[in-house]
């Protein structure tokens, strides 16, 4: 079985931002990721971070209307994982699949 890491960070970009900024590389500035939990979702990270209120609660998901057109970032670093750079796929409807920056060390 193959262990997680402990340590994940999230972080949105507009579409295409992150490719332009060279998010992946790394030495890129990771001061405005948040660390998050994996497993986990987008939704819950931002709730725990104070960044959005709960969506499912009232009518807040209209406060959090702007999260789907924002693209979602995990980061971590993995030993020995090969190329820095490699996505995950994701999916729109909730990013259940995260997609990943990963750092080899």
């Amino acid at each position: 079985m193959n262990d997680v890491p402990e340590r994940w960070r999230l972080k949105d970009f507009a579409p295409g931002e992150r490719e332009s900024l060279r998010a992946f590389s790394d030495d890129y500035d990771t001061a405005g990721w948040i660390d998050v939990s994996v497993p986990g979702d987008v939704h819950q990270a931002l709730i725990a971070a104070g960044r959005i209120p709960d969506p499912y609660c009232d009518r807040n998901a209209l406060e959090c209307a702007w999260m789907e057109s924002r693209e979602w970032w995990y980061r971590t670093s993995l030993a020995g994982a090969g190329p820095p750079g490699i996505g995950l796929p994701t999916t729109s409807d909730g990013m259940r699949i995260p997609e990943a920056i990963v750092q080899s060390h």
